[in-house]
């Protein structure tokens, strides 16, 4: 508020200054002059008595009068051409272009979602039939029981880390390397057997309750088979812990057919026992858990279900980024209409305060400008008086017509532009804010028509699938 004031204070010292200076730079005959033309001219009897036009001396008058004027008229000229580019420069027809632009933005948004939504649907459709396809097949009427995204490698990884503490701790008084070396054989020790005891439960143990006879069996097998593995290899590490005691340069080597000769023969060592039993627990209690509690207890059927579950959320994250988007554009184009409009009102009550100002400079220069006409006409009729009084020939018969100069059309003429302009600046802007409801009225119908285009389409309405 405080720079406005400041601007407008500057604006009319501005052009109070300029008012000023056209009225210092007008030109003024003095009566003595006009007296002593007079005389010259009628003692040589000038203008003749026949004479139709005025003298020399005569125009010179007017054109004085006319000269000052027209500097006045050009200056206030000026002033309504300043009014005029003030108005040019509100733009009202360009407020409402963010809506042209935001209704572009929306159909190539609705165009773009549709066919995200198209794609993300047809694939969760097809993931719903097979879920069913494969309940159907497999007679299950329950829905799948899975454990929260990240509990499986929480689990996983807890298991590795509590076998390797105590692998390094068995392994590291005998170990070449030191800690470090031990550290590594005890995670690739631990490794092993989390490995081993996750697929055993997940692929073998599911298998035991398969629907099928067939892989029911053959999952059995594969239990005892990869529990006898496991046993084994956790037997191979406790005899190498025995012959990294032997000699650690040849433990790896060593190891293989220590365990051939006599493979339960672990119980000289603790630490070997430690090993074994360790190795064994663990991997036996990843496989249990692999089993039953990490997935889903039926084979297959935890994948299943999650895909679809994914595809699921990939809907909804793209039906809720296709309303965000929606909204974003309208909100934006709304937001960017109200700045345009909020620069149109100051900038019209800047136009409005230019008119102002042009209207004061009329109201200065009205009098001045009479004030040049009355004084135009008392030194003509000077002019004349003295020349009538000095010559011996009778005066022009022209010398009694005292035709005024006309200037209170050109000035009424500019009191008109004024108002025209005034009427200009308050229609303008009533139209334009007409125009912006109208249009933010409009912009909300057809966001409610993308809405309702891109999401109001059941799932599953909007795919053409094969039977």
């Amino acid at each position: 508020m405080a720079t406005s004031q400041i601007s407008n204070l500057v604006a009319i010292i501005g052009h109070r200054v300029a008012d000023t200076r056209v009225r210092r730079r007008m030109k003024t005959i003095s009566d003595s002059e006009i007296t002593q033309r007079a005389r010259t001219a009628g003692a040589n009897n000038l203008p003749t008595h026949d004479a139709q036009i005025p003298c020399p001396h005569e125009q010179k008058i007017a054109a004085t009068a006319s000269d000052n004027l027209d500097g006045i008229g050009s200056h206030i000229a000026g002033h309504v051409q300043g009014c005029r580019q003030a108005i040019d420069a509100l733009a009202f027809a360009d407020v409402c272009a963010p809506l042209q632009t935001a209704e572009r933005e929306l159909a190539k948004a609705k165009g773009c979602a549709q066919e995200q939504l198209m794609n993300a649907e047809v694939e969760l459709v097809k993931d719903m039939r097979t879920e069913e396809v494969f309940k159907r097949e497999n007679n299950l009427a329950r829905p799948a029981e899975y454990p929260p995204a990240g509990r499986k490698a929480a689990v996983l990884m807890m298991a590795v880390g509590l076998e390797l503490l105590i692998n390094t701790f068995m392994l590291m008084d005998f170990s070449r390397g030191g800690i470090k070396e031990a550290s590594i054989l005890g995670l690739a020790i631990a490794g092993i057997n989390v490995c081993m005891g996750y697929s055993l439960g997940s692929i073998f143990g599911r298998n035991r309750r398969h629907v099928d006879e067939r892989k029911r069996a053959w999952g059995t097998r594969m239990v005892w088979a990869g529990g006898a593995l496991l046993v084994a290899w956790n037997l191979l590490v406790a005899h190498f812990r025995i012959c990294m005691a032997l000699d650690p340069a040849i433990a790896f080597v060593a190891a293989g057919p220590h365990f051939l000769a006599s493979p339960l023969n672990i119980f000289g060592s603790f630490e070997a026992i430690v090993l074994f039993f360790v190795g064994s627990l663990s991997a036996a209690g990843v496989a249990y858990a692999a089993d039953k509690h990490l997935d889903d207890p039926y084979p297959g059927y935890g994948i299943v279900a999650r895909r679809k579950v994914a595809a699921r959320e990939k809907v909804k994250t793209l039906r809720q980024g296709a309303r965000a988007g929606i909204h974003g554009i309208v909100d934006d184009a709304i937001a960017d209409i109200q700045d345009n409009l909020d620069a149109i009102i100051t900038n019209s009550a800047r136009a409005i305060y230019t008119v102002s100002i042009a209207d004061h400079c009329i109201a200065v220069m009205v009098p001045t400008a009479t004030q040049i006409v009355r004084n135009y006409t008392r030194q003509l009729r000077l002019f004349r008086h003295v020349n009538a009084e000095t010559r011996t020939t009778p005066v022009p018969e022209y010398f009694s017509d005292y035709e005024p100069i006309a200037h209170q059309q050109a000035f009424l003429q500019y009191e008109n532009q004024l108002e025209e302009l005034r009427r200009e600046i308050r229609v303008g802007g009533k139209n334009t804010k007409a125009a912006v409801a109208a249009g933010v009225e409009r912009l909300r119908a057809i966001e409610a028509e993308t809405i309702d285009a891109v999401l109001g389409v059941p799932i599953g309405a909007r795919p053409q699938l094969p039977e």
